[in-house]
């Protein structure tokens, strides 16, 4: 396991830093998905070259509902190659977006 503070910075998704990237690929990860860090109504996807950083954080989709989620829900199918991810996200208001791969 690997373990970084956050790859946000101010709020907004960040590209990890070069010595991060480099790490983790030395020992064939090119990709991280983390949790616990809210991010938005959708999975945010960060890409560089050979490397993949998807938060899925949605808790806090709707601060107006009472449980800070609303009708959000997303689902993240990380496939085999960097840049193929499958979603199928509900944002908060219950609107649905078209599952595709990004």
């Amino acid at each position: 396991s690997v373990m970084v503070s956050t790859f946000q910075i101010d709020g907004n998704l960040a590209v990890a830093p070069p010595e991060v990237k480099e790490y983790l690929q030395r020992d064939g990860i090119h990709r991280t998905v983390v949790g616990h860090k809210p991010c938005g109504e959708v999975p945010g996807i960060v890409r560089s070259p050979n490397f993949e950083q998807v938060c899925s954080d949605t808790s806090f989709s709707d601060t107006t509902a009472r449980d800070s989620r609303g009708l959000a829900v997303s689902e993240v199918h990380p496939l085999r190659r960097v840049s193929n991810l499958a979603q199928s996200p509900t944002i908060s208001h219950g609107d649905v977006g078209t599952a595709g791969r990004s």
